[in-house]
């Protein structure tokens, strides 16, 4: 990943968590904002440990409990796969490419419901919108410069795309009175990560990716 544009997170694989949140939290001061554990149906577990290093910019290990296949650095897709493609991205927002690069070999994505989460700490809805905003700008600068999309368009687009996410997401969930209701009580929010989301791409694709800036050193 290349130094001076940042990014949204990292993900790393530990085949020791505890050990890991204590080095993370307790030596370098790193807060520990988010924990999940995903219980997959078929054997296993992965747990997931956010810490937030600054700038919105996120470090998330992974470890993996009796879990065959399981790839480093995203459990949310097959292992092999990632390993077949993955190489060839130098950036955050590898999954664009990952999928591009699958299509093209012939391969389709497929998704598995044989997965449940459960969820630690959240972030702080502030937070969240400020890390929708800076993903958005990564990836309105991304989308620039691999000219999958030109200036004037994502610029030009970005007050629609709040209400197609919206509409987007309420097709999905019409026919289900439980997932109606829920995204009805949270659409006011939902709107307003939309937004964040999409101004940060047309920031993006007019000034680039915001500079990363490292955290202080934490004493020795």
């Amino acid at each position: 990943m290349p130094t001076g544009h940042g990014f949204s997170h990292v993900g790393v694989s530990t085949h020791d968590m505890d050990a890991t949140v204590h080095f993370y939290e307790e030596v370098l001061g790193f807060p520990h904002v988010v924990e999940s554990v995903t219980r997959v149906t078929s054997g296993g577990t992965v747990r997931e440990v956010y810490f937030e290093i600054g700038e919105g910019q996120f470090i998330v290990f992974m470890e993996a409990k009796d879990v065959p296949g399981i790839p480093a650095d995203n459990a949310a897709y097959d292992g092999e796969a990632i390993r077949r493609f993955v190489m060839a991205t130098d950036d955050g927002f590898w999954e664009v490419e990952f999928h591009r690069q699958l299509h093209a070999a012939s391969g389709s994505l497929a998704i598995v419901s044989g997965a449940t989460a459960s969820y630690g700490r959240s972030f702080p809805f502030l937070t969240i919108a400020a890390h929708r905003y800076q993903h958005g700008r990564y990836s309105g600068a991304w989308r620039v410069s691999r000219k999958v999309r030109s200036v004037p368009a994502v610029v030009a687009a970005f007050p629609l795309v709040p209400f197609a996410l919206a509409a987007r997401t309420w097709r999905r969930v019409r026919s289900t009175p439980v997932h109606r209701s829920r995204f009805l009580r949270a659409l006011p929010l939902f709107l307003v990560l939309a937004f964040m989301w999409a101004f940060g791409e047309a920031v993006g694709a007019l000034s680039g990716s915001p500079v990363s800036r490292r955290p202080s050193p934490v004493p020795a």
